[in-house]
């Protein structure tokens, strides 16, 4: 069960302090300001409401509400309690003493260490459920504004005059909490227990107000506590989703990488075993003096087969010794063509230079025993084509061909001659 709502009042309603000009605008009934505080006292008795007052000296409007509330036929004497707050300033400051032989109800004392009346007396305001404000001077107008800009319900009873009045022409309705209806009925006349009763009823509903303003804050932030939460849940997802992402795509171009090393190694083993005994099946034509072949053609095969073996020589280092990054089967192949080419230039090159520098009128079988001995020769320098193919081919893609012929017209040294 939550505890009573507290319930503070605010003002005076004194002849003597009005002589000493306290009052602006005047308060313009006396009697009927005091007892309409003793009003609203009886009814918060009624309705189980605690107290919360600073003086109970009789010129503050305090003590004509704790005399209506303290009243024995008036509400539950187990559920009356009166917090009365005071400045700790000496032991002679406590006025609960004195209040307890006039009032009969529970009062209990909340002094505070300090000599300055103020602390008291306005920072009860925090503990506060609901203010009503009556009559009074310039300390009740500053009680209502401070009231007003916390949002504290608020009841301004202005029929009586004093700053009780400014503060009620200072509720604007639809900004403060209380309502257009609230705020027409605190500056009707007083009609003693209806209106008092309406003030209790409008401070109830003003609390349910705000407690449901509250309510409904706390839940806002929840939700953007929550969105927050989702969000920044959501974040580290796609982070780890892309971390995974990462990593299997890491190894899928790991395996990839793999796959193609494997594939270029096969390719090139299989094909330089091949090419290479092919190439010894050329050499051993010439070694064991049997024509297996035409010697001219055993010259071109044995110079594209040693190229080609080459090349795979080179593509099995660049695969093992430098780790290169992978590449297509069709680039390997186009690789092993290229070191093919390349034997069969270099070969051709050779061999029609031999060819050419025999003697003129010599014999069909001396020609053949002479290519046949070039055999192995053609085997080296096919092989070292295939080895340097990638070489050649650069550089051959890096020679810039002339635009213009010496000497035609745009040449600058054509001009300068």
């Amino acid at each position: 069960m939550s505890d009573p709502p507290i319930l503070a009042v605010f003002g005076s309603a004194s002849e003597r302090l009005a002589l000493q000009g306290n009052y602006d605008p005047e308060v313009s009934d006396f009697e009927g300001a005091r007892q309409a505080a003793i009003d609203v006292g009886r009814h918060a008795a009624l309705r189980g409401w605690h107290l919360q007052v600073y003086s109970l000296n009789e010129d503050f409007i305090e003590h004509d509400l704790v005399k209506g509330y303290a009243a024995p036929d008036v509400g539950d004497p187990a559920t009356k309690k009166v917090f009365v707050h005071f400045a700790q300033s000496s032991p002679e400051a406590d006025p609960v003493p004195a209040a307890r032989q006039k009032f009969d109800c529970p009062l209990e004392g909340m002094p505070y260490p300090s000599e300055r009346w103020e602390v008291a007396f306005y920072r009860p305001l925090t503990t506060a459920a609901a203010v009503v404000v009556l009559g009074g001077g310039r300390y009740t107008l500053t009680t209502g504004i401070v009231a007003l800009a916390q949002r504290i319900p608020l009841y301004a009873i202005a029929t009586f005059g004093g700053s009780a009045r400014i503060v009620w022409q200072a509720i604007e309705g639809g900004r403060d909490l209380p309502s257009d209806w609230q705020r027409r009925a605190m500056g009707n006349a007083w009609e003693g227990d209806a209106s008092a009763e309406r003030c209790l009823r409008a401070l109830e509903e003003q609390i349910e107000i705000k407690r449901s303003q509250e309510q409904d804050k706390i839940q806002r932030r929840r939700e953007r506590l929550q969105e927050q939460k989702d969000a920044e849940q959501a974040a580290a997802d796609l982070l780890h989703q892309q971390q995974l992402n990462r990593r299997h795509r890491a190894q899928q171009q790991k395996a990839e990488r793999v796959k193609a090393q494997r594939t270029a190694l096969t390719l090139h083993c299989v094909t330089g075993l091949t090419c290479l005994l092919v190439t010894l099946l050329c050499v051993y034509q010439w070694q064991a003096r049997v024509t297996l072949f035409d010697p001219f053609i055993s010259l071109l095969l044995g110079g594209v087969f040693s190229g080609m073996t080459g090349s795979s020589i080179l593509g099995i280092r660049r695969w093992r010794v430098e780790n290169a990054e992978p590449s297509s089967f069709f680039a390997e192949v186009a690789s092993l063509v290229l070191g093919a080419v390349a034997g069969f230039a270099a070969s051709l090159i050779f061999v029609l230079g031999q060819v050419l520098t025999l003697p003129q009128g010599t014999s069909e079988e001396l020609k053949a025993f002479q290519l046949r001995r070039m055999i192995p020769f053609v085997s080296v320098v096919g092989l070292v084509a295939g080895l340097t193919w990638h070489r050649f081919f650069d550089q051959l893609s890096e020679t810039e061909l002339p635009t213009r012929l010496p000497g035609t017209q745009g040449d600058s040294s054509a001009t300068q001659g």
